[in-house]
């Protein structure tokens, strides 16, 4: 299976797991205190006491918006090593991450863009008619084309190049056309381990929130967030790695 075979990749070297895995707990952690700010501490028997301040909360808030910035760039530098044949080994942290987080940026921006078009349309003619039906349909064409809107990200993180197929819309027809059995077959295999490992983090965070006594009941809770952002990460870049062997093999190569 090809889930197995680049999971494995990915841990050829552990080292560099540590470090992320640092770096996402810390952005859990700052979620965490977030949440029990503007939940008014609803939630302090198993998060954190809330910050006091109107300063420490905006600190927190603007070092996660960073930390996240540097995961964003992290994740398409390794996609960029995959789309260049670079082993599947995650990439060193340094400050080209936050470059290519800057790069990657306004092509997201603009894809963005366009959902939020189609969006706003697709909910004005809704309005207009009084049938619900053409919302929930075009969220179910958006929830299709999005693999293929991730691809125009891959294909783009190789040479970070603002070709006229990473910009036009009309993009995705030829995505479509051109991998589509591909990446259903992907993205049904990605699913089910997906699935096995969401069953599994609700079943630990429904044992850990039930523990009896606060301190243990607080670690357990903050340790499974911990683990289930670095693997919602992992899983990112595994989904990625299948994404981008699809774009060299059906779209570059045609």
């Amino acid at each position: 299976m090809r889930f197995i075979k680049y999971f494995q990749a990915i841990y050829s070297d552990t080292k560099k797991h540590i470090m992320l895995f640092s770096i996402i707990g810390t952005v859990a952690l700052l979620i965490n205190n977030v949440l029990s700010k503007f939940t008014n501490n609803l939630l302090s028997n198993h998060l954190i006491v809330a910050p006091d301040s109107a300063f420490e909360i905006m600190l927190e808030i603007g070092f996660g918006i960073l930390i996240w910035f540097y995961i964003f760039g992290y994740e398409y530098k390794f996609l960029n090593n995959i789309m260049n044949d670079s082993e599947i080994i995650l990439p060193e942290f340094n400050g080209e991450v936050f470059l290519t987080a800057c790069k990657m940026t306004p092509i997201f921006i603009l894809w963005q863009i366009y959902f939020f078009i189609l969006t706003f349309l697709t909910g004005i003619f809704t309005i207009t008619t009084g049938n619900l039906l053409y919302y929930f349909l075009a969220g179910t064409v958006m929830l299709f084309i999005t693999p293929f809107v991730f691809m125009i990200y891959v294909k783009f993180s190789k040479d970070f190049k603002y070709t006229n197929d990473v910009i036009s819309p009309k993009t995705l027809l030829k995505y479509i056309d051109k991998s589509i059995v591909d990446v259903v077959f992907w993205c049904l295999e990605f699913g089910i381990y997906g699935f096995l490992f969401f069953a599994l983090l609700i079943g630990y965070m429904g044992w850990a929130l039930n523990l009896s006594e606060q301190i243990p009941r607080l670690i357990a809770t903050l340790g499974g967030m911990c683990f289930a952002a670095y693997i919602f990460v992992i899983f990112k870049l595994i989904f990625g790695i299948g994404i981008a062997k699809i774009v060299k093999e059906k779209i570059l190569t045609k």
